[in-house]
């Protein structure tokens, strides 16, 4: 009778399933760490910001990684956990790595002001902190966002730059994005109030100059379909320039008119 020969597996086969068994720990470590911080901290751009990369340089090396780990009290197997981060093997990783979803949210953000200003300063004062208190409501940062067009869950980004958790901002905690700040904040003020200021112009003619007559006349016709007494709440109509509307509407009223 002849006896089974059982095949072994290869030198290269048994490498492969290591490799795997590997990956499949370092996932599970990554998930395991990602729970740790968002228990401990809120969110994980809150942990990175705090504790994992304080200097605010942006990247990690194992070294500083494992050093961070330890003083947070995390307990795992760090080197399983820095494979899981380090993908693509730079020796060194990033909040993009870490929480991909919180970094499309900044660079979002960050692309629509580089497109309308040059200074965190005069974004602050003209969308942000209209009362000019020194801070930012979560009600404040929402209006602000709308009148930007931000996209994105304006509420997550509120939540990744409050890395103080007391529910208000302040402009500091903007600086993790490219706009610098303005050498002089009373310029950067005296600024925003001439934007708006200026906005609200020009705005007010393109509306004359699109639909004739007065202001009130204009927006009527232009953006209002519902009856005449909801013309001052509605939002305009659903067309190709009711974004654009919008936006106007909103920077008319953060000036501080009513008409």
């Amino acid at each position: 009778m002849r006896r089974r020969i059982e095949s072994c597996p290869s030198a290269k086969q048994r490498i492969l399933e290591r490799q795997a068994k590997d990956r499949v720990e370092a996932e599970a470590m990554l998930g395991k760490f990602k729970g740790f911080l968002a228990g401990r901290y809120g969110n994980l751009v809150r942990a990175w910001r705090k504790d994992l990369d304080p200097d605010g340089d942006g990247k990690l090396q194992f070294t500083e990684f494992c050093q961070a780990c330890r003083q947070m009290n995390f307990q795992g197997k760090l080197k399983a956990l820095w494979l899981s981060l380090d993908k693509d093997d730079t020796g060194d990783i990033s909040l993009e790595e870490l929480d991909p979803e919180a970094v499309a949210h900044f660079e979002d953000f960050d692309r629509i002001l580089t497109y309308f200003f040059n200074h965190l300063d005069t974004v602050w004062f003209t969308c942000l902190d209209l009362g000019n208190t020194g801070r930012c409501s979560l009600q404040e940062f929402l209006f602000g966002c709308k009148v930007l067009g931000f996209a994105r869950n304006s509420m997550n980004l509120f939540r990744y730059l409050d890395i103080r958790n007391d529910n208000y901002i302040c402009i500091e905690q903007l600086e993790v994005l490219s706009l610098p700040k303005a050498v002089s904040e009373e310029d950067a003020f005296q600024c925003a109030k001439e934007t708006r200021m200026s906005c609200r112009a020009r705005w007010e003619q393109s509306l004359k100059v699109a639909f004739g007559g007065g202001l009130i006349h204009g927006w009527r016709r232009g953006f209002c379909g519902s009856k005449r007494e909801n013309h001052l709440s509605e939002e305009p109509r659903t067309s190709v320039g009711a974004a654009a509307a919008w936006v106007s509407k909103r920077i008319f009223f953060a000036c501080g008119q009513s008409y």
